[in-house]
């Protein structure tokens, strides 16, 4: 994103990069960002507060390159999953990335984790495009 510019929102969340030094966002605006992010949920727990999915896939490999491509992205954002990016399998079912963000510098919800969110969403988008 650039210096001075209004970041991409909506679906285009997902455009931008992480910033340094991001600001705590309201509970409001967070529940804002989170209507054009579907799957996402706000979660409390132990008194912090969160935005997390999981990403259900039917089989290991398809949950597997979710993960790696993800990962990719993460690292280029500087910005990881409380948990790091993993994979899980469910009794054999289904495979499940879960993935919460939290900006642990403002002890809450930034623009950065939703940005990770759409970064997310949008990967999932693309994977199920080349289905």
């Amino acid at each position: 994103m650039a210096e001075g510019k209004a970041p991409a929102q909506g679906k285009d969340l997902y455009k931008n990069d992480c910033i340094q030094n991001p600001q705590k966002m309201e509970l409001g605006k967070v529940e804002q960002y989170l209507r054009a992010l579907p799957g996402w949920n706000i979660v409390r727990t132990e008194g912090q507060i969160f935005i997390e999915r999981q990403f259900e896939f039917d089989t290991f490999g398809e949950a597997d390159e979710f993960h790696e491509a993800y990962s990719k992205i993460v690292a280029k954002q500087n910005h990881d999953p409380e948990g790091g990016v993993r994979v899980v399998q469910e009794g054999g079912r289904k495979a499940v990335v879960p993935l919460r963000f939290q900006t642990h510098s403002v002890k809450g919800i930034s623009l950065n984790d939703l940005i990770m969110a759409g970064k997310a969403n949008h990967l999932l988008e693309e994977i199920q495009k080349k289905g």
